[in-house]
């Protein structure tokens, strides 16, 4: 799971969608890092604004569980996953 945090720079108006105040945004992320806090879910931040480090962020992570070798398998009209 990850939380993003907003950044006064990705809000854009396009004159057709309600944009959302920057204090919205940040009590909305505070919100949901104490709901994954207090129910132990685990979650990593993403806490900057550059593009390629997001991704390098996710993409760490993603190897990070690469050990756990989700397989697939389909049996008759059931779809399982083993994970």
């Amino acid at each position: 799971m990850f939380v993003v945090r907003p950044f006064p720079e990705c809000l854009q108006t396009d004159d057709i969608r309600l944009v959302p105040k920057m204090e919205e945004l940040l009590h909305y992320t505070k919100m949901m890092e104490k709901v994954l806090q207090e129910n132990e879910i685990s979650y990593t931040v993403i806490d900057v604004l550059d593009l390629k480090k997001r991704a390098d962020i996710v993409k760490e992570k993603i190897l990070e569980y690469k050990g756990l070798k989700v397989t697939t398998r389909t049996d008759r009209d059931v779809f399982n996953r083993d994970d």
